[in-house]
């Protein structure tokens, strides 16, 4: 990961392991089966995030995609989202024939915050005013905050996902930068 001056970064992927994980093991559906929601990202295989898509049909735990890096979804994938969470380039690569299919829609807005769209309509939770040190953390803290406020509805999660990616830029580094939940609900306030 390399850091400009403005704090903005560009991460560089090796897959490396993340590229063998082909198939869903017993010990996996055991995993999902037991969850409340599971998150994946794109750095895994297509066929391995979409078979824990699918799997995620058979049991009460809710699927979140975090479409990063950008790249098209196969149907079968598109046909299990619970949720999917892009910025706005992921977004228009997705397209809005895609999105419109996904139940619930998480947008990113860079400097402006971030948007939901789901059954019930429509909120846009503005950005909040930090001093920037280094971005790297904050799409991680995004959507760990987004996933662990989900339960208490749509706006409170976005706002809190929000607060914990603006604090996240505050700070160097990617795990030291993590945010934790009394400092994400104080900035909530």
């Amino acid at each position: 990961i390399t850091v400009a001056a403005d704090g903005e970064n560009t991460i560089v992927v090796a897959p490396g392991a993340n590229a063998t994980v082909t198939e869903l093991t017993d010990g996996d559906r055991r995993a999902i089966a037991a969850a409340d929601i599971l998150v994946c990202q794109l750095e895994l295989p297509l066929e391995t995030v979409t078979a824990a898509a699918r799997y995620t049909r058979s049991t009460s735990t809710l699927f979140v995609l975090n479409c990063a890096p950008a790249r098209p979804l196969p149907e079968e994938l598109i046909a299990a989202l619970d949720v999917v969470v892009v910025n706005e380039t992921e977004a228009a690569q997705a397209g809005p024939d895609v999105l419109a299919r996904i139940p619930q829609v998480v947008t990113t807005l860079g400097r402006a915050g971030a948007r939901y769209r789901g059954p019930d309509g429509e909120t846009t939770v503005p950005a909040v005013r930090v001093e920037v040190v280094d971005t790297t953390g904050a799409g991680d803290a995004f959507i760990g905050a987004l996933v662990a406020y989900w339960r208490r509805g749509p706006e409170t999660a976005l706002r809190a996902a929000v607060a914990a990616g603006a604090l996240a830029t505050t700070r160097h580094g990617a795990t030291a930068a993590m945010p934790d939940v009394l400092e994400i609900e104080r900035l909530m306030r």
